[in-house]
């Protein structure tokens, strides 16, 4: 599915401009990085498949917040779903965002740890409008 964001699965370009993106801090998280591996591939697995617009990550900086950012964002996301005629799909693994999000008509529809010692993750879908 094309979104502004991109494209889902991400290109081999995209993949590489993130890693040259975290290259200079590649020397702190190596020892993680097989944690990171098995979170990606057991959070991949999970992706639905069927046409969607994927939330890949949303951020607003602390001053920003309760601003009403993070309201336009996603509304702004589920707007372009319902425009195409597709769901929108999410995995968050602050449990406070779950009833956030339920707010723009997502629902859970897993909760998984990725790794033993990752937190727990919500995969979120939200049907089209």
């Amino acid at each position: 599915m094309v979104a502004s964001g991109g494209i889902y699965p991400e290109s081999l370009r995209r993949r590489i401009d993130l890693v040259l993106h975290v290259l200079p801090v590649l020397p702190f998280v190596l020892p993680v990085v097989p944690q990171v591996l098995r979170s990606q591939k057991v959070k991949s697995a999970g992706h639905t498949h069927e046409p969607h617009v994927y939330l890949c990550v949303l951020g607003v900086s602390r001053k920003l917040q309760s601003g009403g950012a993070g309201t336009a964002l996603v509304g702004a996301m589920v707007q372009e779903a319902d425009k195409l005629g597709v769901g929108a799909y999410l995995t968050t693994a602050t449990g406070s965002n779950v009833s956030w999000y339920g707010r723009f008509g997502f629902e859970v529809t897993e909760e998984f740890h990725p790794t033993p010692r990752w937190p727990k993750v919500w995969r979120m879908w939200r049907d089209s409008r």
